[in-house]
C-alpha cells in the first residue's frame, strides 16, 4: 500500500512538470531571475512528491545557473570599480558577499573602492580576508583538511607558511588547527632571518585579526615557544581575562613556555587584584554591565537568569527561546 502511494506521488509529480517546462521554455533568455524563481517552485513540488532525485537535478540546474550569474555579476562590479563608477557598487559587493562568503575577488574589489575613497585602513582589511580566501581552497571534509595540513607540513615555502596561517584563522577546530599552530611554531624555532621574521609576523597578524579565543590561544603559545623577544608586552593585556571561568587564553601557560621571570610579580599581582575585585564587587554594577555592557546581549541575558534570583531575567530568557530565536554557540557555551 505504502509503494502504491509513493508510486502514485512520483506519478503525479512527473503529470505536473510539463507547465514548469512550458513556462521556462517562453521565458526570455535575459530573464534568469525567472528562470530561477520557476525553477525553485518546480524542485519544492518535486521534493513534496518525495521525488528526490528529479528534486535533486533541479537545484543542481539552479546552482549552475547562479554560479553563471555570479561570474558575469563580478566581472560588472569589476567594470565599474576600475572606471570609478562607485555608485551603488560597495553595496553590490556586500550583496554578493551575503550569497557566497568566501568569494575572494570580492573582498579584493572592496579593498579597490576604499583606495578611491581614502579608506586606507578598510582597503587594508579587505586586502587582508582577499589574501586569506584566494589562497585556501574550499575545504569540503575533515579528510581533505587533514590532507592539505599534511601537504603544507611537508612543504616549508613561504607560501605553504602562509597558508598554514590561513588554516589558523578560519579557526576549523580540533587537531588540524593544532597541527598547523604547532608547525608554525617548529618553523619559527628552526628557521632563520628574514623566514623566522615571516612567522613572527603572520602569528602577530593572527593576533590582531583573531574571531576567536582559540586562535589567541594558539597564537600565544606558538610564539611563546618561539621565545618572541616582544610577547611579554603583549601578554599582560591577556592576562586578566584568564581569572574568569570561560574563553580562557591559556596566558599563563605562554608566560611560563616563555620563561621571562618578569612573569611571577606578573602572576601574583594579578591573583591579588581578582580576589580583591571580588570581594569589592557591586552587584548592581555587574547587572548593569550585563545589561548595557555586553557586545553579545544574549549572553548577558543568560547570565543574569542564570546567575541572579529575579525572575524578570528568567522570564526574559524563557521568551528568547519560545519566540524561536536560536542561541549562538558561544551563547551556549557560556550557558
Amino acid at each position: 500500500m505504502k509503494t502504491k502511494k509513493a508510486n502514485g506521488k512520483r506519478t503525479n509529480s512527473k503529470s505536473h512538470k510539463k507547465p514548469y517546462a512550458n513556462v521556462l521554455e517562453r521565458l526570455p533568455d535575459n530573464d534568469p531571475k525567472t528562470k530561477i524563481e520557476v525553477r525553485t517552485h518546480l524542485a519544492q513540488h518535486l521534493f513534496l512528491c518525495e521525488d528526490y532525485d528529479g528534486a535533486t537535478k533541479v537545484y543542481e540546474d539552479i546552482c549552475s545557473i547562479i554560479q553563471e550569474m555570479l561570474k558575469h555579476y563580478i566581472k560588472l562590479l569589476n567594470v565599474r570599480v576600475n572606471k570609478k563608477k562607485i555608485g551603488q557598487t560597495y553595496t553590490r559587493l556586500q550583496q554578493l558577499l551575503v550569497i557566497e562568503p568566501r568569494f575572494a575577488k570580492a573582498y579584493q574589489l572592496c579593498a579597490t573602492y576604499f583606495t578611491q575613497q581614502d579608506d586606507f585602513e578598510q582597503a587594508e582589511a579587505y586586502r587582508w580576508r582577499y589574501e586569506v580566501y584566494s589562497w585556501i581552497r574550499m575545504l569540503k571534509s575533515a579528510r581533505e583538511l587533514e590532507c592539505s595540513t599534511t601537504k603544507l607540513e611537508n612543504d616549508t615555502s613561504r607560501r605553504s607558511s602562509e597558508l598554514l596561517a590561513a588554516v589558523c584563522y578560519h579557526h576549523y577546530h580540533g587537531e588540524e588547527e593544532s597541527k598547523a599552530f604547532a608547525i608554525l611554531e617548529q618553523r619559527g624555532t628552526a628557521f632563520e632571518d628574514d623566514e623566522q621574521d615571516l612567522i613572527s609576523l603572520l602569528l602577530r597578524t593572527l593576533l590582531k585579526k583573531q574571531q576567536s579565543v582559540c586562535t589567541v590561544k594558539g597564537t600565544v603559545n606558538a610564539l611563546a615557544g618561539m621565545k618572541y623577544e616582544k610577547l611579554f608586552g603583549i601578554l599582560p593585556n591577556l592576562l586578566p581575562h584568564d581569572v574568569n571561568v570561560f574563553f580562557l587564553t591559556d596566558t599563563p601557560n605562554a608566560l611560563a613556555k616563555l620563561g621571562d621571570r618578569r612573569a611571577i610579580p606578573l602572576l601574583t599581582d594579578t591573583i591579588d587584584r581578582s580576589v580583591q575585585e571580588k570581594d569589592d564587587h557591586n552587584d548592581e554594577k555587574v547587572k548593569s554591565y550585563l545589561r548595557n555592557g555586553t557586545k553579545k546581549k544574549d549572553i548577558g541575558k543568560v547570565c543574569l537568569a542564570v546567575a541572579t534570583s529575579e525572575q524578570q531575567y528568567f522570564t526574559e530568557l524563557e521568551k528568547i527561546l519560545t519566540d524561536g530565536n536560536t542561541l549562538d554557540y558561544v551563547t551556549i557555551e557560556y550557558l
